[in-house]
């Protein structure tokens, strides 16, 4: 018996892959090319709006215009009888994430911040134990009153052995955050309903102080929670065990809007802003799931039913705020992911994940289109690539970390290192270290600005409105801003500069038209593609400059 044989795997097999894998390739390049020489063929279908059945028989590959060799209608031939079209190549490579292949590791011990002690033990599943920005993380920690230490990213290495200065506070902090426009500013609430505005001196803390500048009663009882309105500066919502939530103009320190909680609700787990400012949903005890317009009668606009809300739950916007993800338990306590079409807010899918106390925060990266959960002592960080389209959540790679974790905190995209194709930073919160994660895709050329994974990203760490515009009801859409740096080369020079040199010397001379192209400060190198995943372009074209 043959190797190939006793592995199960039949010669025959393999050839026919291989002749599969080749006519796949040979489909998508002759498709290409014929579509720019049959542009007109292509405007005609669709303007007739035929679909994609008819497309597939109307290609430029079966049109009268186009030259074909005896050796190129043998492959169209052996494509047809492998039934490959045009659709379903696009189909499987467009259904394939650019992300399945992530990577998640921690940077070198060098950039850790190490012996942390006496993280806090009185702070609610509610609330998440670190809170970070660009420059520095935030973490409560135990003692007399409430202690909350900042740690400055810019200066890792081991805490001494003494006391960190931390900011004082007279009650147990309950949760906390950082303003998103002012890397400075940050907010506590108590389990006394007192707000405290902390503004953190250049440098960071020297030594401990009780002393915010502002301190003023925003509820009644304990809060609940703190979120920042994520495109109005200076707008900060609360909610509350006295069964009511308030929207501030912290410029002023006034409540703008009140919005009473039902009784029923009980308790509020989860809140949380659409992209675009204008609503915002939460989920509470009762098991509901509820989204708000807090400037237009009436406030409360929809009810739907979530996750079993006994052991707490999270709620987060994605895909630009057409769906809201749910994630909380069931009654048997699994840990379930529930999302949600925002049009009309049926429930599209379900995900069942495993049995934990703990809940699963979730954080969204819009670029990606990447979910990522984890949850209080979990040592795994789940990933999903959220779709419009069925199943909604397709599981990505998951990640074991070493030891438990007490938190994570995913960090504003200007923190990416996009030179090491990273496209999420987040910090991760042990008992004793704060480690920064980079999450990574593995590329051959990495040399090159990888566009096709960093499309222009919101400039979510500048505001669009002020306090006052947006009480009066002024929306803004965020600015966008490409992430490549000045000294690097995109993908797209890459593909317009192949473009460039077919159209001077067409297919059979694309290396003579390369070595013109040289002369004028163009090199040529090795295609570009995914570690592990062959690239039939062997003669590639780099551009500096593309005129």
């Amino acid at each position: 018996m043959s190797g190939n044989a006793a592995n199960g795997t039949p010669q025959s097999s393999r050839g026919r892959s291989r002749r599969q894998t080749v006519a796949e390739t040979f489909l998508a390049q002759m498709l290409e090319r014929e579509r720019r020489q049959e542009a007109e063929v292509h405007t005609e279908i669709e303007r007739a709006g035929e679909g994609p059945s008819s497309m597939a028989s109307a290609s430029p590959c079966n049109s009268p215009h186009t030259e074909q060799t005896p050796s190129d209608r043998v492959k169209v031939e052996e494509a047809r009888a492998l039934n490959l079209s045009t659709h379903r190549v696009d189909t499987v490579f467009g259904k394939v994430s650019k992300f399945r292949n992530f990577k998640a590791s921690p940077l070198h011990q060098s950039f850790h911040i190490e012996n942390l002690r006496n993280i806090s033990s009185t702070c609610p599943s509610e609330s998440v134990l670190i809170q970070a920005n660009s420059e520095r993380a935030a973490v409560p920690l135990d003692g007399n009153g409430g202690r909350v230490a900042v740690f400055e990213l810019s200066k890792p290495g081991k805490l001494p052995d003494g006391v960190v200065p931390c900011l004082i506070h007279s009650n147990n902090v309950l949760d906390f955050a950082w303003d998103p426009f002012d890397n400075y500013r940050l907010v506590v609430a108590c389990d006394d309903g007192w707000l405290h505005v902390w503004k953190i001196p250049p440098g960071g803390l020297t030594e401990s102080t009780s002393e915010p500048a502002h301190s003023f009663v925003a509820h009644m009882d304990r809060i609940s929670f703190i979120n920042f309105h994520p495109l109005a500066q200076g707008v900060l919502a609360t909610g509350s065990a006295d069964m009511c939530m308030r929207i501030w103009d912290l410029s002023n320190r006034v409540t703008k809007i009140f919005i009473p909680i039902e009784e029923e609700q009980i308790q509020l787990f989860g809140f949380a802003w659409s992209p675009c400012g204008t609503k915002f949903a939460t989920v509470s005890k009762d098991g509901i799931l509820r989204v708000y317009r807090p400037r237009v009668e009436p406030i409360l606009i929809a009810e739907a039913l979530g996750p079993n809300g006994f052991r707490g739950g999270r709620v987060i916007w994605v895909l630009n705020g057409r769906y809201i993800i749910a994630v909380g338990f069931n009654r048997t306590c699994e840990r379930q992911i529930h999302m949600y079409n925002a049009s009309n807010y049926e429930k599209v899918s379900t995900i069942g994940m495993d049995v934990s106390p703990s809940v699963l925060i979730p954080y969204y990266d819009e670029d990606s289109s990447v979910l990522f959960l984890t949850g209080r002592g979990d040592t795994t960080i789940f990933s999903y690539d959220v779709i419009d389209d069925t199943p909604y959540l397709r599981q990505l790679p998951s990640h074991r970390c070493s030891g438990v974790h007490r938190g994570f905190a995913f960090l504003m995209k200007n923190a990416c290192d996009v030179r090491k194709v990273e496209f999420a930073r987040a910090l991760r919160l042990t008992e004793t270290s704060i480690e920064p994660w980079a999450f990574t895709v593995p590329r051959v050329k990495d040399e090159y600005f990888q566009d096709d994974l960093f499309p222009q990203t919101k400039k979510l760490w500048c505001h669009t409105v002020i306090a006052v515009e947006w009480f009066l009801g002024t929306n803004r859409k965020p600015k966008r801003v490409c992430l490549q740096p000045p000294d690097m080369i995109s993908l797209a020079a890459l593909s317009h500069a192949n473009s460039h040199a077919e159209r001077q010397a067409g297919q059979s001379g694309a290396s003579t038209a390369a070595e013109n192209l040289v002369d004028n400060g163009v090199r040529v190198t090795g295609g570009l593609g995914i570690a592990g995943e062959s690239n039939p372009n062997t003669n590639t074209v780099i551009g500096t400059k593309i005129h």
